[in-house]
């Protein structure tokens, strides 16, 4: 019998889940094992990173880790999936909705369209709609390669980007939102 290992456990999960797009996405970001080259380590760590925008995928999401947890590869082994505190998801709602439209009313002023959509990636947005108060996410810089060593902001955008946050704070302060 082959000898199996805890990378062959990880790649047990294989493509059970999509590693970009709007929906789901799950990627394996780190990896720990042992201390020295010539020692087999006697633990392992891997750290997936979850992104959803339903509550209920991310559950999904844990119910397949677990029950392919459940079927250690290596004999008189176990493999533990334990979760650590993450943001919740963004949720859409007519609330969101109703800042993201003027959102777009202003920036349609000069000429612009936002794009609506996401990843279900972790923001201090999501933290403020999850009691209850609206808020947009992704109305920084416009730019690409977001987390990598090579992150670009386009700068043509920086005054546009900065009128539409200033005016949708000072239209949505004067003329906020009631709670219904």
């Amino acid at each position: 019998m082959p000898r199996r290992s805890f990378i062959h456990q990880i790649d047990a999960l294989g493509d059970a889940f999509p590693h970009f797009g709007d929906g789901v996405t799950v990627n394996l970001t780190l990896m720990k094992a042992g201390s020295r080259a010539n020692i087999i380590p006697d633990t392992a760590e891997a750290s997936l990173n979850v992104r959803f925008r339903k509550p209920q995928e991310l559950e999904q999401v844990l119910a397949k880790v677990k029950a392919d947890a459940a079927k250690t590869m290596i004999p008189d082994t176990k493999v533990t999936v334990t979760v650590e505190g993450n943001f919740p998801p963004l949720v859409e709602n007519p609330k969101i909705d109703a800042l993201a439209a003027r959102a777009d009313g202003i920036y349609a002023e000069l000429g612009k369209k936002i794009g609506h959509g996401g990843n279900g990636g972790a923001s201090e947005s999501a933290l403020a709609e999850s009691v209850g108060t609206p808020a947009l996410d992704g109305l920084g810089m416009v730019g690409g390669d977001f987390h990598t060593d090579h992150e670009w902001i386009d700068l043509d955008t920086l005054t546009p980007r900065f009128y539409l946050f200033t005016r949708l704070l000072m239209e949505t302060g004067a003329t906020p939102q009631r709670n219904r």
